[in-house]
């Protein structure tokens, strides 16, 4: 599902880049305040998440950084925009991933290293969320190999400024 769903934005981009692109419906709830609780849409939401990182790795410098994690997260306790509740052990490694792969260009070279890094807890191996998170890194990953910095810089502007979703809040 992954790569059709790259491979689907990538067209899309490439197509007719001035044009917006709904993704359709997600819904859920504030709670708290600001904090939204998907009910649906996570997948996608997540494979975004996952392919802006995988962007500013490429890109480097950073540039999307802010669509990954605050300002203020960064000096505090490190949690990224994308928070993954249900597991202890899916928080911690979203915050590792984006603070020590994402925006940390140099400490690890390939995402196939990012289960033999320090940072790497052995009980992240039982979390499914993280694998899948994993397999769909590799996926992204391979998709976007051989894409020039330039082309990512592009391609990830279109993502953040084009992307659009149809929201329902569930809460009222």
């Amino acid at each position: 599902m992954v790569s059709g769903f790259v491979y689907n934005l990538i067209q899309q981009f490439e197509g007719n880049q001035d044009d917006s692109l709904n993704l359709g419906l997600i819904y859920g709830y504030e709670s708290p305040e600001t904090h939204i609780q998907l009910c649906d849409g996570q997948q996608r939401i997540t494979t975004l998440f996952l392919l802006l990182g995988m962007l500013n790795r490429k890109v480097g410098n950073n540039e999307f950084r802010q669509f990954l994690i605050s300002d203020f997260e960064l000096q505090d306790d490190k949690e990224p925009y994308l928070l993954y509740s249900i597991r202890e052990s899916s928080l911690y490694f979203l915050s590792d991933l984006v603070c020590r792969f994402f925006m940390d260009t140099v400490s690890i070279s390939n995402v196939s290293d990012i289960s033999s890094s320090s940072w790497f807890f052995n009980e992240y191996n039982y979390d499914p969320s993280i694998n899948s998170m994993l397999k769909a890194l590799l996926r992204i990953d391979d998709i976007l190999k051989d894409k020039s910095p330039n082309w990512c810089r592009s391609f990830g502007e279109f993502l953040t400024g084009k992307l659009t979703f149809l929201y329902y809040d569930m809460g009222n």
